[in-house]
């Protein structure tokens, strides 16, 4: 992401730019407001700060402050007076105790450890999972742990608020989603332009028109594994409707709150959704003619899943019956898949999130003796 042009940055307002790897904030850029008459302040009276950033600086932009951490989070080096209390892994340290705060608890850097435990082991046969207390399985050097439950709290709408000025549309949820969902394919730049303005067609390319050849159902566990994390235990129906949201375009739970509304708006799917390819499942199941490999009618039965437990699977056989246009086998593909979705958003419901990927391989792949 490039800094605000001066040719559009507003006057008499303090401008952030907040730069982003990997779908988590590394540096923010504070800008001094330019005066009124069209001319900027001069250089040494911006207020500018790069936080947990590595050295490099961008043109004619001088480094006033800056921090190194080590793997746990330790701060190695600082220069400067820091402008933000945003530190290790985007979180904010609570100065008064030196701790991070992760939404849901507190992180202590200086032991690499959490002052609470987790609430549920998401593990059970790693023994690193274990211990409620270790972050990121005591792997720091190839994990960050977001613990941010619930990604689209109100939080997280402040601080979107204070960044773009603006609330969240349905657009920019999606991306957040999409954000935490496939943290590897997600950049800043590929949905914004430089002034924090969402790029119109955006969501079409990236999810649809031009994804990554290789996306497939294989790729969905490790979607959905990734997501969980956001979420605390109670949270499991935010969790199945924002799948809903990504994978299948029903309206978001911010815009219509009534999830029975939401999969019966006669408009479905109200947007774009995450497409991926046959790969990954049987092919009884993703259908014969739909371009998505039948994810939106699986993301469906899922939202109905965790909204309406076992019932919803009697929900998507009616709808298929009161829908059906003549292709049985894409039809009965449709019922299938659906009733899968549902019977796995019934799994979190009674079992938690915290192991998706025996969910998945015992109600998606019949693998009822797998505990990957």
């Amino acid at each position: 992401m490039q800094p605000a042009s001066e040719a559009t940055r507003p006057a008499n307002r303090t401008w952030h730019n907040h730069y982003h790897a990997a779908g988590r904030r590394v540096a923010t850029l504070e800008l001094a407001p330019k005066r009124s008459s069209g001319h900027t302040s001069p250089p040494a009276a911006a207020a500018r700060n790069w936080a947990n950033c590595c050295s490099a600086q961008p043109p004619r932009v001088a480094l006033r402050s800056g921090r190194r951490d080590r793997p746990s989070g330790e701060t190695q080096v600082s220069t400067g007076t820091t402008l933000t209390t945003r530190r290790f892994t985007g979180q904010r340290e609570d100065g008064t105790i030196g701790l991070y705060f992760y939404n849901a608890r507190y992180y202590d850097p200086f032991i690499g450890r959490f002052v609470q435990p987790d609430t549920i082991v998401p593990e059970p046969g790693n023994p690193q999972a274990l211990n409620r207390y270790s972050y990121v399985l005591n792997n720091p050097l190839r994990f960050v742990d977001p613990s941010g439950y619930d990604p689209l709290d109100a939080a997280w709408q402040q601080e979107f608020r204070a960044t773009h000025g603006r609330n969240p549309t349905a657009e920019d949820i999606l991306i957040r989603l999409f954000s935490i969902a496939f943290p590897d394919q997600w950049h800043w730049s590929r949905f914004y332009d430089g002034q924090g303005n969402f790029i119109p067609g955006s969501l079409d390319n990236v999810f649809r028109d031009n994804r990554p050849a290789d996306w497939t159902w294989s790729d969905v566990p490790w979607a959905l594994e990734s997501m969980a994390g956001w979420y605390e235990p109670g949270e499991e129906g935010l969790f199945t409707r924002d799948i809903g949201s990504l994978f299948g375009g029903l309206p978001n739970r911010i815009e219509t709150p009534d999830t029975w509304e939401a999969i019966s708006n006669p408009d479905n799917p109200i947007r774009v959704w995450v497409y991926v390819s046959r790969a990954g499942l049987p092919a009884r199941l993703t259908g014969t003619s739909d371009r998505d490999a039948n994810i939106h009618h699986w993301a469906w039965g899922l939202a109905m899943g965790g909204a309406f437990g076992p019932g919803a699977s009697f929900i998507n056989v009616g709808r298929e019956v009161t829908q059906f246009q003549g292709n049985w086998g894409n039809s009965w593909s449709d019922v299938e898949i659906g009733n899968r979705g549902a019977a796995l958003a019934v799994s979190f419901r009674v079992s938690g999130t915290g192991r998706v990927r025996s969910a998945w391989n015992q109600i998606m792949l019949d693998r009822w003796f797998s505990w990957e």
